[in-house]
C-alpha cells in the first residue's frame, strides 16, 4: 500500500492535471481555528450538567474550523485517484445535511487546498467528501441528503456501494443526532458511543408479549473499533469544554420516534438502552456484505428525548451533531488507524 507521501504526490498530480495548477491560497486569519468562547458562570456550572433537560439553557459554543468544507470540484466517485482510495480506512456517515455540515466543519484537506467532492454515478444519491482528521484520510458519506431517505435501508445500500469502491475501509462511523432515553439521567448534547446496536427493523407485530417484539440482531460493536472509539480518559481529557461522552446501548429503528409511550415500549425491551437512532442497523448490515472485515459504530449526540416535543430542544440539535463530530475528530487526531497487515 502506498505511503502518505505517495498518496499526496499522486493526489496533487491527479488534481493539477484535471484542473491545471492552482495558485497557492493565503490563509484567512478569520478562518483559523478559534477557542471556544468563554461561558457565563451559570454555563460553566452546567457545562457537564445542563440542569434544564428540556433545553431551557442555550448550548455552549464549540471551536471549529470556521467556514464549511469547500471542495475544488465534484467528480464521479469512480474517478477518485486510486492512491487516495487505497489510503482510506474510515468512512464517516452522517445521515442528514445538517449532520453533514457538522462533520465538514472539522474536515481538513488531504494536502494544501486539495479537496475532493464526489457523487455516485453523477446522481443525487449521496454526498461524498474526501479529506482527513489528523493523519487519517477519511471519506465522509451522507446517506440521506433528502430526509425522506433516512433510516437503515438507504444507509445500508449507500455504504455497501462505498465499500465496493473503498476496499481498504476498516471502520464505519455513524455520526449525527440521536434521542436520549432518560432526561433525568442524561444531558442534551451528550455524546453516546455505541456498545450494542439493537436492530428493531425486523420485528414481530400482533403479539401482546413484548419479549416477542424484537427479532433483529442485537449486535455487539466489534473489539477493534470499540478500542478505537470508546471514551477513554485520554480522549475525554482532550475534548473541548462543554462536551461530555458516555457509552451505551442504542435502539435502532426504521422510523423516527416522536412518542414517549412508543419509546417506553422499546425501553421496556432494552432497559439498559441509552439512546435511539435510525441508521445503525443499516450500517451493521453493510458490514456483512463487505469483501473484507469491516466494523461499525454509532457516535451521536443527544438532540431531543424522542417524546415529540422537538420545539423545546431545537437549539440543541446543531450542538449535538457538532459535539459528535468533534468527538470523532478528537479520536482520529489522537490515534492512528492501521490495518492488520500494516
Amino acid at each position: 500500500m502506498p505511503g502518505t507521501a505517495d498518496v499526496v504526490d499522486d493526489l496533487e498530480t491527479a488534481i493539477s492535471e484535471e484542473n491545471g495548477d492552482k495558485k497557492e491560497q493565503t490563509k484567512d486569519p478569520a478562518k483559523e481555528k478559534k477557542p471556544a468562547k468563554s461561558m457565563s458562570g451559570k454555563q460553566k456550572d452546567e457545562k457537564n450538567g445542563h440542569d434544564e433537560p428540556d433545553g431551557g439553557e442555550s448550548p455552549p459554543e464549540l471551536p471549529d474550523n470556521g467556514d464549511k468544507f469547500k471542495p475544488s470540484k465534484e467528480i464521479n466517485f469512480k474517478d477518485i485517484p486510486t492512491p487516495v482510495v487505497e489510503s482510506i480506512k474510515v468512512v464517516i456517515t452522517p445521515a442528514t445535511l445538517d449532520e453533514e455540515n457538522a462533520v465538514l466543519r472539522y474536515l481538513e484537506p488531504i494536502e494544501g487546498d486539495h479537496y475532493i467532492s464526489a457523487s455516485i454515478y453523477d446522481r443525487n444519491i449521496s454526498n461524498i467528501h474526501v479529506g482527513k482528521f489528523g493523519d487519517n484520510p477519511v471519506v465522509v458519506v451522507t446517506t440521506a441528503p433528502p430526509q425522506h431517505k433516512q433510516g437503515p435501508v438507504h444507509a445500508a445500500i449507500v455504504i455497501t456501494k462505498i465499500l465496493e469502491k473503498f476496499e481498504n475501509i476498516k471502520y464505519i462511523v455513524g455520526v449525527g443526532v440521536c434521542y436520549g432515553m432518560d432526561k433525568n439521567k442524561q444531558k442534551l448534547g451528550q455524546v453516546i458511543v455505541s456498545t450494542i446496536l439493537c436492530d428493531f427493523t425486523n420485528k414481530r407485530e400482533g403479539k401482546t408479549e413484548l419479549t416477542n417484539f424484537q427479532r433483529g440482531a442485537q449486535t455487539n460493536v466489534g473489539n477493534s473499533i470499540s478500542n478505537m472509539f470508546i471514551p477513554s480518559d485520554e480522549i475525554k481529557s482532550k475534548l473541548p469544554e462543554g462536551i461530555i461522552a458516555d457509552k451505551g446501548v442504542y435502539i435502532c429503528t426504521p422510523s423516527l420516534i416522536d412518542n414517549n409511550e412508543l419509546k417506553g415500549e422499546y425501553k421496556d425491551i432494552r432497559k439498559d438502552a441509552k439512546a435511539g437512532e435510525m441508521e445503525g442497523a443499516g450500517l451493521t448490515a453493510a458490514t456483512e456484505y463487505a469483501k473484507n472485515k469491516v466494523e461499525a459504530i454509532v457516535i451521536k449526540g443527544i438532540g431531543d428525548w424522542g417524546d415529540g416535543d422537538k420545539k423545546a430542544t431545537e437549539r440543541w440539535k446543531p450542538f449535538a451533531a457538532q459535539a459528535a463530530a468533534c468527538y470523532v475528530k478528537t479520536v482520529l487526531e489522537t490515534k492512528q488507524v492501521v490495518c492488520d497487515s500494516d
